[in-house]
């Protein structure tokens, strides 16, 4: 994570900066500060639809619900076929 905030201080507009402590921040729990390098970066890129899913996530959480992963994952194998 050091690296992602170095590149950050280097160039603040770096989307993919802000995306990637965002999703480390996920991963260890950390759901209002994920939150916060997410929105930043779907300000920079509002497109980017993995942002807006790992935002939805991130909400889905804090609400008490987290999907079963067969559920998050069959419909990709499906699209695959």
């Amino acid at each position: 994570m050091a690296a992602y905030r170095l590149a950050l201080e280097i160039d603040p507009r770096l989307t993919e900066g802000h995306c990637r402590i965002g999703m480390l921040l996920q991963q260890r729990g950390q759901l209002q500060d994920a939150s916060g390098f997410l929105e930043q970066a779907r300000a920079l890129d509002p497109q980017d639809a993995d942002i807006h899913v790992r935002l939805g996530n991130i909400s889905l959480r804090r609400a008490g619900w987290m999907p079963r992963p067969s559920l998050i994952t069959r419909p990709h194998a499906q699209a695959a076929r």
